[in-house]
C-alpha cells in the first residue's frame, strides 16, 4: 500500500491486485478498424473468470443500435467471450432510450449492462438536458444489470507529473486561471455517463471473480456473476 500510493499520489482502485490489460480500438498507425482487433487479442490473452470492460459507444448509435449489443459485430465478440466464460460489461448508452423495448438481433449474449445514476442517495437516473442513461421498463438483467454513479468518478489524472486529480499544472493552458479552461482539458472532470458506470461495475464483477476464485478455486460464469451483480 505505501508503495502503491507514494508521495500520497496516485489512486488505489477497487480491485488493487487485479492484473490489468489494455486493448486499444485505435492507434496513431491505425485510426480505425481495431475493433475486431483488439477483441480477438482480448480473448484470446483472458480466461474464464476475467473481465472486460467494454464501455465504449459504437460508430454510431440510433434508437434501435442504442449501444455494442446491438450491432451484429460487436454482439458476436459478447457471445465468443460468454462462451469462454469471460464476463463483460458494457455501457447502456446515452440517449435515453427504453432498452426494454429493443431486442438484440443477435440475441442475448451474457454481457452486464451499465446504466449512470447521480451519486449519493437517494440516486436516479442520470441525465442531462439533451441525453439520458438508457434504461428499462422489463423485468431481466440482460436488457439492463447494474448502475454505477455517471459523474464524480475518481480516475488517475494525466500529466508527467500528475500534481492532483484534475492534472491541473501538467498541461498547457491557453489561459491556466481560467477554469473552464483548465477543466476541459481535466480527464476526471470529463468520466461520466454510462461509460464511467461501465468502469465501476466492472470492478464490482472483478472483485466477485476474485472472491469466487480465492474462495472455491472456481471462477463463475457470466450468467451467474451478471445475477450477482444485477439481483443479489
Amino acid at each position: 500500500l505505501d508503495n502503491r500510493l507514494a508521495g500520497n499520489v496516485g489512486v488505489l482502485g477497487m480491485v488493487p491486485d487485479a492484473d490489468l490489460y489494455f486493448f486499444p480500438l485505435a492507434t496513431v498507425q491505425e485510426a480505425t478498424g481495431r475493433e475486431e482487433t483488439a477483441w480477438l487479442h482480448a480473448l484470446s490473452i483472458l480466461t474464464a473468470g476475467d473481465v472486460i470492460c467494454a464501455g465504449y459507444r459504437p460508430v454510431a448509435a440510433n434508437e434501435t443500435q442504442p449501444n455494442i449489443n446491438y450491432w451484429d459485430d460487436t454482439n458476436g465478440y459478447l457471445e465468443l467471450a460468454n462462451n469462454l466464460g469471460v464476463c463483460t460489461v458494457i455501457r447502456a448508452g446515452n440517449a435515453g432510450i427504453d432498452l426494454g423495448s429493443v431486442e438484440p438481433e443477435g440475441g442475448d449474449q451474457g454481457a452486464i449492462v451499465a446504466t449512470a445514476v447521480s451519486p449519493g442517495e437517494p440516486y436516479k437516473r442520470w441525465c442531462t438536458g439533451t441525453t439520458a442513461s438508457n434504461y428499462t421498463t422489463a423485468d431481466g438483467f440482460q436488457t439492463v444489470t447494474a448502475s454505477g454513479w455517471g459523474m464524480g468518478v475518481n480516475t488517475c489524472g494525466k500529466g508527467p507529473s500528475r500534481d492532483n486529480y484534475l492534472g491541473y499544472n501538467t498541461i498547457n493552458y491557453a489561459d491556466p486561471t481560467d477554469a473552464h479552461d483548465v477543466h476541459a482539458y481535466a480527464y476526471t472532470n470529463n468520466f461520466g455517463g454510462t461509460g464511467a458506470a461501465a468502469a465501476m461495475v466492472s470492478g464490482a464483477v472483478a472483485m466477485a471473480e476474485g472472491f469466487s476464485k480465492q474462495i472455491f478455486d472456481i471462477p463463475m460464469s457470466p450468467l451467474v456473476v451478471r445475477q450477482l451483480i444485477g439481483g443479489g
